[in-house]
Parts: C-alpha cells; sequence; structure tokens
C-alpha cells in the first residue's frame, strides 16, 4: 500500500533516534577480565594448597589445580555462551523474524495461557490470506490508502477551536463547586472530565481539578497533573468554565457524603439529559454548595445535546487536554522512530506533540526518502473483553473453564445473571456481532483490504488474551509487527512503568497520528477517542477502518465455501459502507441506561416553538401588513396609503387585526413549522442521518404549507376581513371587535363552513410560501455554515434572507388570488364576482397579464422577508433558551 509496505532497515540497524548504526562489537571483549580474574584466583588457591602438601603431594596438588581450572574455565565459557544467545536472540527479534516475538506481546498477565500452539478459526481462509498478502506485495506494488467518504471533510473546521470561540466571561454568581472523582483508565477519565466540564458550565458551577481513582484493574495511581498540563487545561477553558485546583478552604472540611452531596454511578441514570442535572443536581449544589461526582464516565446523554455544550465538551477533549511533556516526549521520540523521520507531517503531530516534533523538514543521512508510512490497529482482545463477551473461540474447555474463573472473580454480577436466565449461545451473539475480532480474524480483514507482508503495523494494547498462540496467525500474515517496548528502550520506559494510563497515552498518541487506524470493536473507548480525534484534527486525511462485527461474523460464516476474491469483494464493501455518517441512534433503556427522548414536551416542542417565533415576528411586522394589504385593495401606493392612515385613521389603524393576525400564527405558523420539523426529522432518520437533497426539502416544505393553512385558514380569513373592514363604506362595514368576535360573526352569518372560505387559494398560498421559506432556508444553512464557513449570527441572518426571498416570489401570486376571494361581496343580484380560484387567476390575468399577480411585490416582499427573517431568528434564540434551561 504504497509506502506502508516499502521495505525499511531491520530494527536491530537502527538507533534510537531512527538512524542507522553500525552492528555492535563482538560482546568477548566484554568479559576477559571477568574471565581472567577467575584463572588468577584459581592459580592463587592451587599455589597455596601446594605449599601446605609439601613436596610429596605436590604432584597431587597439581592435578587437583588443573581439575578446578578446566572446571572454571568451562563455566567461564558456559556463562559467556548464555550471554551470546542472549544477544543473538535480541538482534534476531529485533529484525522481526518470523514468527515475531514482541516483547510486548510477550507481556502477558500470569493467568493467560503462555501456549505456544497456534490456535486457528478459519485454517482455510489463512492460508488463502497469507497468500493474497504475498501476492497483494507482488502484483499490486501500492495500495491506495483508504481515504474518508466525503470530499468536503477537508474544508470542516473545528466547532470548538479556541481562534473561533467568543469569550463571554462569567459576571453571575457562582452556584458552588463540583467535585469528580473519575474511575477507570485514560479513556473513561477523559470522558468523565469532559463531562464535568459541560455540567460545570451548564449548572455555572466552578470545576476543581478532577482527581483519578485507583482502580485493582488498571493500577495506577496518576492523577491529573501526572498526564494533563493543568495550567493549560485551566486557562484554555477559562472563558467557559471556572476551574480551581482545590475546594476553597472553608468547604474542605465537610463531610460530602453525610451531607448528601455524594453522587455516585448508581444515582445517576447513564447518558442523563441536562434537564436532569438542571433539576436535580442544581438545587443540591446552590443548598450545599458542593457536590461530588464519584465516577461519572458516561453520565451525561452524548443527544439530544445544546449545541453549546457539546461544542464545549469537544473543546475539552479536542483542544484542552494537552498531554504533560514527559509523555509528549517519549511520545515523539516513539512516532519518529516508527516513521525514521523526525519532522511534524500534519496538524494531528503539532496538536498532540507539540514542540517536541520538528515544523521544518529535515535530510537524514544525506537522503531525501520520505517517512515512512504505517497502520495503528488497536485489537481488543484482552482477557477482560474476552470473558466478558461469553463468546467461544475455539480454546476446548480449558480455555472455557480459565474465562469462566475469571468472570466468577472480575464480573460476579454478569456469573449470576448467566446463572438466572437463559443466555444467548457462543454462535448466536457471533452472528449478532457482539464477539470481539480475535488476531485471526483481524488480519484476514486487513489482508482482504489488500495490505501487503511488508506493512509495518503498530499493535495498540499488548495484553492479547492467549499470548502467542493468538498472535501466531497474525504474525503469519504480518511479521512486521511492532510495540512500544519494540521501539523504546527500557530505560525511556522505566518512568512510565506501572503508571498504564501513562503507557495508554503513548498508545494514543501513536494511534492518532498513523497513516491509517483500524480498530477492531467501535465499542472500545480508546477507539472512539481516536476515531474522533482524527475526524475533528485531521481534515479528511486520517481514514479509520471500522469493521461491521455482524457482518464481518456472516462472512466469516462461509469459511469453508467462499472464494478469496468474494471474500476481498465483500469485506471492501463492508468497511466503505460503514464509513459512511450514520445517526447515532436513541435506544429506550432500562434502569440505569439512556432514557427514551420521548414525552409530552418532546414531542409540542417544535410546534410552540414555531408558534411563538412567528407571533413575535408577527407583531414587529403588522404595520408592514396592514400597508400591503390596502395596496392591494387599491388605495394607492405605500407613502400614500401610510399617509392617508395616518391622517384619517391614526397609528392603531397599522395594529388593526392584530388579534387576528396573533391567532393565525398560533395555528397556522405552529402548524407549518412544527410538522416541517417533525416530517424532516423522520426523513433525516430513514435517509441514515445523512442531509436531505433539496426536492425532498421542497415536498416536505409543501406538506408542512397544506396542513398549517388547513389548521390556520379560519385565522387567515378573519385577519383578511378584519383588516378589510375599514376600506368598506360604512353601511357594509362588519365592526368586528377582535379576531373571535369576527370567528363568531362568520359562523353566525355564513355557517361554519364559511371559515374556509378561500381555503383553496389558502392552502395553495401556504404550500408555495413554504416550499420556498422552508426548503430554501435549511439549504441555505447547509450552504453557508458547511461549505462557506459562517458563523451561527452569519448563518442564520444569511438563511433567512434568502428564505424570505424565495417565500415571497414563490407565495405572492397565489396570495394575491387568495386576498381577491377572501374580501370579495355580492353585488345586488347576490352574485360574486369570482366563482373560484381558477376564475380569479384567468379574469386577472387577462385583465392586467402575469405581472398584475405581483402587484405590491415590493412591499409584499419587504413584509414577507422580514416576518421570515424574525421567525427565524426569534425561533434561533427560544432554542438557545431552552437549551440553557435544559429544555
Amino acid at each position: 500500500m504504497g509506502e506502508l509496505g516499502r521495505t525499511r532497515p531491520r530494527l536491530s540497524q537502527m538507533g534510537k533516534e531512527g538512524y542507522v548504526i553500525p552492528k555492535p562489537a563482538p560482546m568477548k571483549k566484554a568479559f576477559p577480565g571477568r574471565y581472567y580474574g577467575v584463572k588468577g584466583e584459581l592459580l592463587g588457591l592451587g599455589a597455596a594448597k601446594v605449599a601446605a602438601c609439601g613436596k610429596r603431594q605436590a604432584l597431587f596438588c597439581n592435578h587437583l589445580r588443573m581439575a578446578l581450572f578446566v572446571i572454571g574455565l568451562m563455566g567461564s565459557f558456559f556463562v559467556l555462551d548464555s550471554l551470546m544467545l542472549v544477544v543473538i536472540h535480541h538482534f534476531n527479534f529485533r529484525r522481526g523474524s518470523a514468527p515475531r516475538k514482541s516483547s510486548g506481546l510477550q507481556d502477558v498477565q500470569s493467568h493467560i495461557s503462555s501456549e505456544r500452539t497456534e490456535k486457528i478459526m478459519h485454517g482455510r481462509l489463512v492460508a488463502l490470506g497469507s497468500a493474497a498478502v504475498t501476492k497483494n506485495e507482488a502484483l499490486l506494488g501500492s495500495f491506495e490508502i483508504l481515504k474518508e467518504p466525503y470530499s468536503q471533510t477537508s474544508t470542516w473546521r473545528p466547532c470548538a477551536d479556541k481562534l473561533n470561540q467568543v469569550p463571554q466571561g462569567h459576571t453571575r454568581k457562582r452556584s458552588g463547586f463540583i467535585l469528580v472523582s473519575a474511575n477507570g483508565g485514560l479513556n473513561q477519565q477523559r470522558v468523565a472530565v469532559c463531562n464535568a466540564v459541560a455540567v460545570a458550565a451548564l449548572l455555572n458551577a466552578s470545576l476543581v481539578i478532577p482527581k483519578f481513582l485507583y482502580s485493582s484493574v488498571w493500577k495506577d495511581t496518576s492523577q491529573f497533573g501526572d498526564i494533563y498540563q493543568e495550567d493549560f487545561f485551566i486557562n484554555y477553558l477559562k472563558n467557559d468554565v471556572d476551574i480551581v485546583k482545590e475546594l476553597p478552604s472553608h468547604l474542605q472540611s465537610l463531610d460530602i457524603e453525610a451531607i448528601g452531596s455524594l453522587i455516585t454511578d448508581n444515582d445517576i441514570r447513564k447518558e442523563s439529559t441536562p434537564d436532569y442535572f438542571l433539576k436535580v443536581i442544581l438545587p443540591l449544589l446552590r443548598r450545599n454548595s458542593v457536590v461530588h461526582f464519584l465516577g461519572f464516565g458516561n453520565r451525561l446523554a452524548f443527544d439530544p445535546l445544546p449545541l453549546d455544550l457539546q461544542s464545549l465538551r469537544c473543546k475539552c477533549n479536542f483542544h484542552a487536554l494537552k498531554f504533560v511533556p514527559k509523555i509528549q516526549e517519549i511520545g515523539s521520540l516513539l512516532v519518529r522512530r516508527i516513521r525514521q523521520y523526525n519532522t511534524s507531517l500534519n496538524i494531528l503531530d503539532r496538536r498532540l506533540l507539540g514542540k517536541y516534533m520538528l515544523d521544518t523538514p529535515i535530510k537524514r543521512n544525506n537522503t531525501s526518502r520520505g517517512p515512512v508510512r504505517y497502520l495503528a490497529l488497536h485489537m481488543r482482545f484482552e482477557m477482560d473483553m474476552v470473558a466478558y463477551s461469553l463468546c467461544d473461540f475455539d480454546g476446548g474447555e480449558k480455555e472455557r473453564k480459565e474465562l469462566q474463573a475469571y468472570r466468577e472473580i472480575h464480573f460476579p454480577t454478569l456469573t449470576m445473571i448467566i446463572k438466572t436466565n437463559n443466555s444467548l449461545s457462543p454462535e448466536e451473539l457471533r452472528s449478532l456481532g457482539r464477539c470481539p475480532l480475535t488476531p485471526e480474524e483481524a488480519a484476514l480483514m486487513l489482508s482482504a483490504l489488500g495490505y501487503n507482508h511488508e506493512t509495518y503495523i503498530y499493535l495498540a494494547g499488548s495484553q492479547i488474551y492467549g499470548g502467542q498462540s493468538r498472535m501466531l496467525p497474525f504474525t503469519r500474515l504480518y511479521p512486521n509487527v511492532i510495540t512500544k517496548e519494540d521501539i523504546l528502550t527500557p530505560v525511556e520506559l522505566a518512568p512510565f512503568r506501572n503508571y498504564s494510563s501513562q503507557l495508554a497515552a503513548l498508545d494514543f498518541i501513536a494511534c492518532a497520528t498513523a497513516d491509517v487506524f483500524a480498530m477492531t470493536d467501535s465499542g472500545s473507548q480508546l477507539s472512539s477517542l481516536v476515531n474522533g480525534y482524527r475526524i475533528y484534527h485531521g481534515r479528511g486525511h486520517a481514514p479509520t477502518i471500522r469493521p461491521n462485527k455482524k457482518r464481518f461474523a456472516r462472512i466469516l460464516s462461509e469459511n469453508r465455501t467462499i472464494q478469496w476474491v468474494d471474500f476481498e469483494e465483500r469485506v471492501r464493501k463492508m468497511i466503505q459502507e460503514n464509513q459512511r455518517v450514520i445517526a447515532r441512534r436513541r435506544v429506550e433503556m432500562a434502569e440505569g441506561k439512556p432514557k427514551s427522548q420521548s414525552g409530552v414536551w418532546t414531542t409540542v416542542k417544535p410546534f410552540v416553538n414555531g408558534g411563538v417565533s412567528g407571533m413575535l415576528a408577527t407583531c414587529v411586522i403588522q404595520p408592514i401588513d396592514m400597508v400591503k394589504v390596502r395596496i392591494q385593495l387599491g388605495q394607492g401606493s405605500a407613502v400614500q396609503v401610510t399617509k392617508n392612515m395616518l391622517a384619517n385613521e391614526g397609528f392603531g389603524s397599522f395594529y388593526k387585526g392584530l388579534s387576528a393576525g396573533l391567532l393565525r400564527q398560533a395555528t397556522y405558523t405552529t402548524a407549518r413549522l412544527g410538522s416541517f420539523r417533525v416530517l424532516t426529522n423522520k426523513a433525516v432518520e430513514a435517509n441514515d442521518g445523512k442531509p436531505l437533497p433539496l426536492l425532498q426539502k421542497a415536498a416536505i416544505g409543501l406538506t408542512a404549507g397544506a396542513i398549517g393553512a388547513c389548521i390556520g385558514s379560519p385565522a387567515d380569513l378573519a385577519l383578511i376581513r378584519m383588516q378589510a373592514d375599514a376600506t368598506l363604506p360604512a353601511a357594509q362595514r362588519r365592526n368586528y371587535k377582535n379576531a373571535f368576535h369576527a370567528l363568531y360573526r362568520i359562523i353566525a352569518d355564513e355557517g361554519v363552513l364559511a371559515l374556509w372560505k378561500g381555503a383553496g387559494p389558502t392552502v395553495v398560498r401556504a404550500m408555495s410560501l413554504n416550499m420556498g421559506m422552508l426548503a430554501s432556508y435549511d439549504q441555505s444553512v447547509e450552504l453557508f455554515r458547511d461549505s462557506l464557513g459562517f458563523g451561527e449570527v452569519s448563518t442564520v441572518l444569511g438563511a433567512s434572507a434568502v428564505s424570505g426571498f424565495f417565500a415571497s416570489a414563490c407565495s405572492l401570486p397565489f396570495d394575491y388570488v387568495k386576498t381577491q376571494i377572501q374580501k370579495m361581496q355580492p353585488d345586488a343580484n347576490g352574485k360574486y364576482p369570482y366563482t373560484g380560484s381558477l376564475d380569479c387567476a384567468m379574469k386577472t390575468l387577462k385583465s392586467g397579464g402575469p405581472f398584475k399577480f405581483y402587484t405590491g411585490f415590493p412591499v409584499y416582499c419587504v413584509r414577507i422577508a422580514p416576518h421570515v427573517m424574525m421567525t427565524w431568528i426569534f425561533l434561533n434564540q427560544i432554542q438557545k433558551v431552552e437549551k440553557s434551561m435544559g429544555l
């Protein structure tokens, strides 16, 4: 796969800075002194014995001295031979001899089987794969690195970049202090920290630098400051949340558990919404001034979550959590040695390694050869993962007993569940994609993707269950497997020994900066965090291989019959289709798991927001709307109508019919905006989370407009009647007092069905207006925000203006016909001027031509466009307020 498979100097020939060094001098010179020292001691001992024995025993002592000398000589040669074998084995290991014996792979737990018998589950495919990787090397020569499926990813900009943030400052009084004690390893702790930052901002609380709990599993005493730069973390987020290093002295003596402020993971539902923290935690925080979250790994929901909180969580994860210099320095050394290149290649290098990677390309050994490419693989096949999965990996009765014993010790709850419930069989679990991929299966996946025999693979996490017996099928296909233990010397790794989180940080760096990152389990937090980091900072040039375990299990189930060509095709298709952006599904869960985001408020929220925003916009636009109606009734130009209304009827005439206008928005706009958002969400969900095409948006806009018009037609009729009433002769005026009085009079005088008089034109006009307004707004938002990179305010204003123009242009002809129908009155003979909408349209076209329908377009556009803009702006602000309140 291009440089990924290029031949490179063996590790035995490399210095620790990546340079080629001469072969070490023979080890014999290290031992002569030791050898001759022993000899000297023996000679001295022999001479003493000769003196003691006398002349008669001289011959015997000489023989004894010679025997001891021979024994000493043989012992010295034995020691020297043993040392030489160790050295030879070490250099052969460094050269990547197959099967490769990684010191990292040998560092397994004592209870893990150390058998070296190769364990194979898919022997036929492994044999085919072994031939394929050689063929890949011979025929392909290079393999195109997997690319992101969306070309626009190269134009994405980090949503939480510090440069894009506007400092808000903190003027409100703090509600209290939040303590967090995070459990788990590096990745669980990282999630807990980012959740704590978001919750502290939500509750307007001060966050104390989180503490990390010691775990009997991870066995790491590292604290926040041992892994991340505390001052950088505090300063980077200072405009978003107040962070302190410790509690104030007056709170340090509090018994937090006694006052009820200790909140464990058992007290908080998994993936709780902001509403929970506002309703339950905030009152407790205000009462006791402090709350201590014990655990807090996945206790804040991912969706639905206000955009500002999600952006803050991203800002914490992708910007504020910077590794300490010690980790950056060794991480840089690790990456440089893998690549054999000392220069920073991309923004990922600069973000993770800072000053420890050079920014200017340099020449090495008078050559211009570029860096060696490598693939990083996070293989989730540790014993805890294997035991918890309840799957079978063809390890026989010994393996089953070993895993059962481990479960009884480390997962007692799971063991009880198994005993009391009929759990799924291992075969069913595998078919459902719940079994972790074995090293053998990971190798088959890579070989199907075209990675050749020489591909250099960095293996993250080295405690593979089964040790060499599980790794042999992998190293047979890919012998160039390296770990941090291979690349770094024991002296360099010494500061990290017994600190698993710090060692995991080195794996994080090596995986995030790799040319290609492959995972075997998308549920792994390290894999998820690395994948997210590469997407966020990679700008479309940091691809990740994500298998679909359920589909892969189906493919592997045909091990005995499937041809390699078909296997390759199906695996590649699986990977390509799994590259798509898929909306995260919200699943209704039981106790301790996320709740379904359903309920009355969730259902009615889009409708309430739409109605309120429309009513607020109407209060501002009502005078312009009144002038527009008078122009359409033939009372002159905009200036003339305005002067006449002020002179003859006073300023209050501009707000005549406001009650009907508000009633219209409360019905019509509520229905159309609410139904549009509901229909759009359903369509996006059916479209696997991908943006909808413009045609589909237009169809949804037409549907929402029809629904809104049918519901809002009575209020619309009352509004037109009230606005036109003043233009009639005094004897013909209806003198409506308000909208409800108008509706009552219409029903009393003309019947209930009269409320929908002109409903046909109203519906058609609403459909056209909403098609132009709603579809163009969503499309413009995508253009301004995603393609042009506009900020939130610019996006809303620009999209609103475009939406207003298209709404006016599409709807005015229908609005003109609707107005003519709704204001018409019978003549002396009881005959109406128009028999219907079509008759009105034809007579208008015949008498005035097509431009007659656009009578008053400037004023109509001035009225419609601002109303549309204000509706969207008010809607945006309403949603912000709701998010801040956790609604």
